[in-house]
């Protein structure tokens, strides 16, 4: 392996399928992993297997194709592929100067949209009669992680050819416009309005009124994410999926701090 880049890291493989037993065929990019013997599975059994890398070369971007293939014979063919990753978090220093220089070496994640996600799951179940935007395009992120021992630094390259004059600055958004005010007009029946107090205790939210949000859906708006999942999955406040189900087969807390980068559009001042 390269020695400037560390052993490929990457979850353990999971299978859950009915009473069987069969070989388990794993490819990783350009790696050796080591054969694995036969994998055999009780019934409703949840079963962990690892998969060690023997020899290879380290790929300078990052990306590492995962090619599974369990053959259990008579019962059935499982596949499964994704491209994994190195998350490791360089330490280094960095000058917050706009220039990529200082990350030279330092392990990329690279992601690519696959040009057919516009709308978040939550939007789709909130929002089912919106049409989905025919505009959605694919695009490529590169970024960096790295850290001393006073701050946390990150930078991207994102290839995006679309025009976007920026958001308002969140540090002054202005709330109230959000909600209803305190006094408002209301029909008189004579065909005149009159103003009255909001009944005490009714929330006073404008749902009709979507809030400008940092995350960048709402409007759309291009910006840059980044989140860490730091806190373990028993510590969460939530459960990771119901009893009897999957990951991912409902909401669950994957990320603890999330920071929304956004350029702020000129008509809201420069900082």
């Amino acid at each position: 392996m390269n020695p400037n880049y560390p052993p490929v890291s990457y979850p353990p493989v999971i299978f859950r399928i009915t009473k069987s037993s069969g070989t388990l065929h794993a490819g990783l990019g350009g790696l050796k992993l080591r054969p694995i013997s036969e994998v055999k599975l009780a019934a409703h059994e949840r079963k962990t297997v690892e998969l060690t890398i023997d020899d290879g070369t380290a790929e300078p971007s990052n990306n590492y194709p995962l090619a599974l293939h369990f053959d259990a014979g008579a019962d059935g063919l499982a596949f499964h592929h994704e491209t994994l990753h190195v998350n490791r978090i360089a330490r280094r220093s960095i000058a917050v100067d706009g220039k990529l220089d200082d990350w030279t070496g330092v392990l990329p994640q690279t992601i690519v949209s696959d040009g057919r996600i516009n709308r978040t799951d939550a939007e789709v179940a909130w929002k089912p009669f919106e049409p989905f935007s025919l505009t959605a395009k694919k695009g490529l992120a590169t970024a960096y992680l790295a850290h001393d021992d006073r701050f946390c630094y990150f930078a991207a390259k994102v290839a995006d050819d679309t025009p976007d004059e920026g958001t308002l600055r969140f540090e002054t958004r202005n709330d109230d416009e959000f909600f209803y005010p305190e006094k408002v007009q209301q029909a008189d029946g004579k065909g005149g309005l009159t103003e009255v107090n909001w009944p005490a205790g009714v929330r006073r939210y404008r749902y009709a009124k979507n809030p400008v949000l940092p995350s960048g859906n709402n409007p759309n708006f291009d910006n840059l994410q980044i989140a860490f999942n730091a806190v373990s999955e028993d510590e969460k406040p939530w459960y990771p999926f119901p009893p009897g189900t999957f990951r991912g087969y409902t909401g669950y807390v994957c990320t603890d701090y999330e920071y929304g980068l956004n350029t702020v559009s000129p008509s809201y001042g420069e900082f």
